[in-house]
């Protein structure tokens, strides 16, 4: 059974159609690239799943259970567990300037704690407490040494793995990237690569990324999704995708992407 099930998945705004029926299926652990051009669907999607946005019609499976179904009105609490499930990254990481690494990361996962209690439902920690378990996920990220540090005295790379820790502290079961290379330069970039599969090895997550890179999905991807005018227009493992690409669509953004 998939972990993740989306089946005909809608959004619109005003009048433009962004989403005009997505359907895919992501199984545990593995991580999807979404790829596509620009204005096509891709961080809509990614919006939809973390309730930025909420969808017109569809529905949304994790795990077997349905978190979303476009025919119920959903209720303000609603929208908040679902977003607890889909850990977003930003693509300009949205780090508070006065707080420091670890405070950054603690703000998260406080808030939503007392939430959690307030609504009658289990913490999210075990044993540790909410500091411990902060410094146990920027320990696995190779923060231990910036813990005191504010987001200005860090490079890009660092930031970033600050914004990853944040998301992942609070336990998502999909940890979804909004364009994490773009405007990297070529050793950031292989830096990025290095830090996702480091995610999977340590926290055997399930990951979806928005990415316009092609040769950076490809080294870290194991399913890719072309996402077109709105669609799913393809689905499937990387290699096969980008080796034998069935429409012509996505033939023609390979070639244009071919660098």
């Amino acid at each position: 059974m998939a972990f993740l099930e989306v089946k005909n998945l809608k959004k619109s705004f005003s009048k433009t159609d962004a989403l005009k029926g997505i359907s895919f299926s992501l199984e545990k652990g593995r991580t999807l690239a979404v790829i596509g051009p620009s204005g096509n669907g891709k961080t809509t999607l990614l919006r939809c799943l973390n309730f930025l946005e909420i969808p017109n019609a569809g529905t949304i499976k994790l795990g077997g259970k349905v978190v979303f179904n476009g025919s119920k009105k959903l209720k303000r609490e609603d929208t908040l567990w679902v977003r607890d499930m889909f850990g977003l990254v930003f693509q300009s990481f949205n780090l508070f300037p006065e707080y420091t690494v670890l405070k950054n990361v603690t703000l998260a996962l406080e808030i939503v704690e007392k939430r959690r209690k307030k609504q009658g439902k289990s913490s999210l920690l075990e044993t540790a407490s909410v500091q411990d378990e902060a410094k146990s996920v920027l320990k696995k990220l190779g923060l231990e040494s910036k813990l005191e540090s504010y987001p200005c005295e860090l490079s890009g790379g660092e930031k970033q793995r600050v914004a990853i820790a944040r998301a992942l502290v609070l336990k998502p079961s999909v940890l979804c990237f909004d364009e994490p290379t773009s405007a990297l330069d070529p050793n950031l970039t292989r830096e990025v690569v290095k830090l996702i599969k480091e995610i999977k090895t340590k926290f055997n997550i399930t990951m979806l990324i928005v990415t316009h890179e092609m040769k950076f999905a490809n080294r870290v991807a194991d399913d890719v999704m072309f996402v077109y005018d709105g669609k799913a227009l393809e689905f499937g493992e990387t290699n096969e995708i980008f080796e034998r690409p069935k429409t012509q669509k996505l033939i023609e953004f390979l070639n244009i992407n071919d660098d």
